[in-house]
């Protein structure tokens, strides 16, 4: 009987440890392949104070020794990259 019992333990980790092996694998897949696959939506503008993330943000620096005119350009770029984000979802 302590043979079954040693072997049904075996098996058991061994199913666990692929099991988990297989999550591992898969979970990391489907992580790179989503966030590769949402890449498309991120854009640096100007001259990288200004990230415009399609469909939901656009984040803009305002530290004290920029230009408000810089900014203004920043914010016309991303209004232009969410018209265009929107342009595409339409088709």
């Amino acid at each position: 009987m302590r043979n079954f019992f040693n072997t049904t333990k075996e098996w058991l980790s061994i199913l666990v440890y692929t099991t988990g092996w297989f999550a591992i694998v898969f979970g990391a897949v489907a992580a790179i392949t989503h966030f590769n696959g949402n890449m498309r939506g991120i854009h640096d503008i100007g001259d990288g104070n200004a990230v415009y993330i399609a469909g939901e943000i656009c984040t803009i620096n305002t530290t004290m020794d920029r230009p408000v005119q810089k900014m203004r350009d920043d914010f016309e770029k991303c209004v232009e990259w969410h018209n265009h984000w929107i342009a595409e979802l339409q088709d």
